[in-house]
C-alpha cells in the first residue's frame, strides 16, 4: 500500500503540484476495531513519512483530512501544512456540542500555528 502512495507522490511532484490532501487519515479507527491495536501510529508514521518525502529538496504542502485526535501529537502537528476537515458540526444529524467543541479545540492548534484550516460539512 505504502508503494502505491509513494508512486502516486512521485508523480504529484513530476506533474509540478503545490501539495496534497490526504483523505481517509481517520481510516485507522476501522482497523484499530479489527484489534490492530497500533493502526493510529502506523497511520501518523505513514503520514509523517510522507511529509518528510513530500519536503526532499521541496516545498509541498501536506494537508491531512480528519483524524483531528493526531494534531495532539506535536512531531504531527509540525510536520503537516494545514488540516481539512469533515462532518464538524454534522453527520447525518446535528452533533452534540460537546464533540464540536473538542475538534474545534484540536483545529485551534492549527490555526495558532498560522496553518490553514479548512472545514467542509454537507446538508443533513
Amino acid at each position: 500500500m505504502e508503494d502505491i502512495v509513494f508512486v502516486c507522490l512521485d508523480e504529484i511532484i513530476k506533474r509540478g503540484f503545490d501539495g496534497v490532501l490526504l483523505d481517509r487519515v481517520d481510516a485507522y479507527e476501522y482497523w484499530e476495531e479489527k484489534g490492530v491495536l497500533d493502526a493510529r501510529q502506523m497511520m501518523l508514521d505513514f503520514v509523517l513519512e510522507i511529509s518528510d518525502r513530500a519536503k526532499e529538496g521541496r516545498c509541498l504542502l501536506v494537508i491531512p483530512q480528519n483524524a483531528e485526535e493526531l494534531l495532539e501529537n506535536p512531531v504531527y502537528l509540525g510536520k503537516i501544512d494545514g488540516m481539512s476537515s469533515e462532518d464538524v458540526w454534522t453527520f447525518e444529524e446535528d452533533r452534540p456540542l460537546e464533540e464540536v467543541e473538542q475538534r474545534l479545540n484540536l483545529l485551534d492548534k492549527v490555526i495558532s500555528t498560522g496553518k490553514l484550516v479548512l472545514v467542509l460539512d454537507y446538508p443533513v
